[in-house]
């Protein structure tokens, strides 16, 4: 247990570092060296976006084969899941 914590602690505070480290406009470009911080920032935005469009993609699949059986409040989770995905996906 005490295991567990502390790899969650040593993680919450590599990601804040490192985001602190993006905000500051100190982290590397992807572009390469002559690249501006508003280059930098396009690319990161892209690669967010293709991200998040895998993401959605893929739990969007796993959502269609769930079966909720005669459970009724799962049902309605299904339905409301299903509801997200489709506003997800615009």
């Amino acid at each position: 247990m005490f295991f567990i914590v502390l790899v969650l602690l040593a993680l919450i505070v590599g990601g804040a570092v490192a985001f602190g480290k993006r905000q500051a406009g100190g982290g590397s470009s992807r572009l390469g060296y002559g690249a501006g911080p508003g280059a930098a920032q396009q690319s990161y935005d892209a690669d967010a976006g293709a991200e998040a469009s895998r993401w959605v993609e893929r739990l969007g699949g796993s959502l269609s084969t769930l079966d909720a059986g005669g459970n009724t409040a799962a049902q309605q989770a299904l339905a409301d899941a299903a509801e997200r995905l489709r506003a997800a996906e615009g």
